[in-house]
């Protein structure tokens, strides 16, 4: 009760309490009863995760069975089926223990006349995959209870394939740069493992772009064959170190994904966004925590907003915000910050932190502005995440913190746990179409069709420089050893059998992990390397990684795509299941030119730059950048555009009906190229969204057609504008999303609700 007050109590002293509750005689004899009532049958999935302590637990109550002879009595005793399979045993960190669960099933076998079943069936991957795992399992020192498997799905499609990314070139070093300081606001240090990250980063988003759309999959639940979507693909790693390289790739390529922390809380940028405007009302004169604030979707200031108070001579930002807000001209999304954070200022020294966060989440409609600022595949996250923040700030401490400062330093100490111990981000819930991105852990019970083990040369581990030895049989009642460590050179010989023991069975458990992740696949594993591996090829003692011990039973490949376009199939030539998630499809003379393997379309390279088909669309292009200048007052890009252009741009943008798009202070934000993505995956982006009061405009710039007739001009785009209104719409519940063209002449012409051509509401053509 002490703790609980305190808000300390964690799983173990739960653990610990359960224990004595079931077993010491004082207490056993009520809560068994009490147990008796009520429950009958024991159903008990993954046993190979209980600790000792816990079989003590319920060792305890099923002996209290026991007749005079040890059996259980018949008719008193609930039944019990325990499933477990000491190859997933991967949480050796809480004490978890494979041999529990053979010394369980011994003593329901005894005492229970209880019958073992054993199956090695996969429902899930496919024969290629078994065939490949089989193997190497099978070879496998340390994995002598290992049994071959067979598939349901016999005639399923599938394979493992290994690839090794080349390593990164050094960077040239010229004798200007040698001999001068790198100025790190406009050179990025060169990290050597980043860049070797970057280039597997960018190998896999390209395969997985490549692979959209032409990779042929088994749709079990529909039975028949379907092109791949994004959710086909699972990324899994062991550590989370490097991951936001990856994570930074597929936002270059534009693929939606998912991904949660365990601990990883804190480091999201939905909750670093808090922090920051909590680290601001305890500190107004933080700078960099406005500015964050001011530019996170709390607010969604732009660049050019900050640029202005960046402008100005007052001392601090807050007094330049709270001056600059009181001018007529203004930007509305400064004046409106202004106000709220004024207002929460003054509560910060009045109201718990919980009451703060939640009268800032209501006031600022913090969930649907953090909604609208991400992927549809990412929205659920990203408000649980929010959520979960609001929800730490009641049970840290029973949110009884006296002040703000407190609270953000417990937080700061939570940062600096272990993973295990640190707040988790929230769970995913319903992930819709995108890559999920998972470690080892967090993925048991769950597959994809393709699993994509990344990094998996890169062994290096943190040496834990204190812990806990423990040796507890699972047949014994308590633990026969139990010491603390520091350093190696501080263990002693008296407990080298026990240090043994552990490595061994670390050892056991670094394979039981790639077990796991490579039995979460259907029909696809493939595992890629960063670096060169570092095992027992090197002869450094370590042991063999995992790309080493896949890549010995699976030749490596050089092309991701084609190895599994050719073993899994590509489909046929069907329009409708050749959509892509990105771009138009290639001109007839340009596919003409592929091969007969790669007749199906195909997206350009990471990073490639797509030319324009012709003098129009190169027009368009230039047009668009155009006004993106102007309208951002860019005066670099600005300069660089054609002055007959920029001027064009320019009379076309400052027509009368026009205004109330570009004058700050008629609308209530504005925003200049808004990517979204719609449910099914497909990416749109909205060349200007302005907010009312009244409601939400999307507006799209288009050249050319002027000798048409404004309805026949806007005709063929009528489609696309009632997609961006769609999805506008479900994101802006409460106004009503319109949509809008604005032709290069300065013709402005709405695109009706019903997705019709309606009257010209602007100027005409002249």
């Amino acid at each position: 009760q002490t703790k609980a007050a305190q808000g300390v109590v964690d799983y173990a002293d739960l653990e610990w309490f359960g224990y004595r509750l079931l077993s010491e005689p004082e207490y056993c004899g009520y809560l068994q009863t009490k147990l008796d009532a009520r429950y009958k049958h024991l159903l008990i999935d993954e046993f190979q995760d209980t600790n000792p302590l816990q079989w003590q637990g319920l060792r305890a109550w099923l002996e209290s069975y026991a007749d005079a002879e040890g059996f259980a009595v018949a008719g008193e005793r609930p039944t019990v089926f325990m499933v477990g399979d000491p190859k997933h045993s991967i949480y050796g960190f809480r004490r978890a223990d494979p041999e529990v669960f053979r010394a369980a099933g011994d003593f329901l076998v005894e005492h229970f006349a209880a019958e073992r079943v054993a199956t090695d069936t996969s429902y899930r991957a496919a024969p290629g995959v078994l065939a490949v795992l089989n193997n190497l399992f099978g070879a496998l020192t340390g994995f002598n209870d290992f049994r071959a498997h067979t598939a349901v799905h016999g005639g399923l499609p599938g394979c493992v394939v290994t690839v090794e990314v080349a390593a990164a070139p050094p960077a040239a070093q010229t004798a200007a740069a040698s001999a001068e300081l790198r100025n790190p606001l406009r050179e990025a240090l060169l990290d050597p493992e980043k860049r070797e990250r970057e280039r597997e980063a960018q190998i896999i988003a390209r395969s997985i772009r490549e692979l959209v759309g032409r990779l042929q999959l088994e749709d079990r639940a529909q039975q028949r064959k379907r092109a791949a979507r994004f959710a086909d693909f699972m990324l899994l790693v062991r550590k989370r170190t490097h991951l936001e390289v990856y994570e930074h790739a597929l936002r270059e390529a534009r693929i939606p994904y998912l991904t949660t922390r365990q601990g990883g809380l804190l480091g999201t940028l939905e909750v670093a966004d808090m922090r920051a405007l909590l680290r601001f009302l305890v500190a107004a004169h933080n700078d960099l925590a406005l500015a964050q604030v001011l530019r996170a979707p709390l607010f969604g200031a732009s660049n050019a907003d900050l640029a202005l108070l960046a402008a100005r001579k007052e001392q601090t930002w807050w007094q330049r915000l709270r001056a600059h807000a009181s001018e007529a001209e203004a930007p509305a999304v400064l004046k409106r910050a202004a106000a709220r954070l004024g207002d929460w200022t003054a509560l910060a020294d009045r109201v718990p932190v919980h009451d703060l966060l939640d009268r800032v989440y209501a006031e600022a409609d913090v969930l649907s502005a953090y909604s609208a600022a991400v992927a549809p595949a990412q929205r659920s996250a990203v408000t649980a995440n929010l959520l979960a923040f609001m929800e730490l700030a009641l049970k840290q401490g029973s949110g009884r913190f006296p002040s703000i400062a407190r609270f953000l330093q417990e937080l700061d100490q939570l940062e600096k746990l272990r993973a295990e111990e640190a707040p988790d981000e929230a769970p995913l819930g319903e992930p819709g179409d995108c890559v999920q991105i998972h470690t080892v852990h967090s993925a048991k019970g769950l597959e994809a069709s393709v699993v994509w083990l990344i990094d998996s040369a890169d062994e290096t581990t943190r040496a834990r420089s204190y812990d806990t030895l423990v040796h507890w049989p699972p047949q014994q009642a308590r633990p026969q050893h139990f010491s603390l460590y520091t350093n190696k050179a501080q263990r002693g010989a008296r407990r080298r059998r026990y240090f043994d023991a552990e490595a061994q069975r670390e050892a056991r458990e670094r394979l039981n992990l790639l077990y796991v992740a490579s039995t979460r696949a259907q029909q696809a594993v493939i595992a890629s390397a960063s670096k060169p591996p570092s095992g027992a090829g090197n002869n450094n003692n370590a042991p063999p990684s995992w790309y080493e011990l896949l890549a010995a039973v699976a030749a490596p490949v050089r092309d991701v795509e084609r190895e599994l376009l050719a073993r899994l199939g590509a489909l046929a030539q069907d329009p409708e299941q050749q959509q892509l998630a990105f771009g138009e499809q290639e001109s007839a003379s340009h596919s003409s030119a592929s091969s007969a393997s790669t007749q199906t379309p195909r997206h350009a390279a990471v990073g490639a730059f797509i030319p324009p088909k012709s003098a129009a669309q190169a027009r368009g292009i230039a047009w668009h950048v155009a006004a993106e200048a102007i309208v951002e007052n860019n005066l670099v890009m600005v300069s660089r555009i054609a002055a007959d252009l920029r001027e064009q741009v320019r009379t076309a943008l400052q027509q009368p009906a026009l205004r109330r798009f570009y004058d700050a202070s008629m609308y209530l934000r504005a925003r200049n190229e808004v990517s979204f993505v719609t449910a099914d995956g497909e990416v749109g982006r909205i060349d200007r969204l302005v907010e009312f009061e009244d409601g939400v405009w999307i507006v799209d710039y288009k050249t050319g057609g002027l000798h048409l007739p404004m309805v026949d001009r806007a005709k063929p785009y009528v489609e696309q504008m009632r997609k961006y209104q769609a999805a506008v719409q479900a994101l802006q519940r409460t106004k009503p999303a319109r949509a809008a063209l604005i032709f290069e002449n300065g013709a402005l012409f709405e695109i009706e609700a019903n997705g019709e051509v309606g009257e010209n509401k602007g100027n005409t053509d002249g």
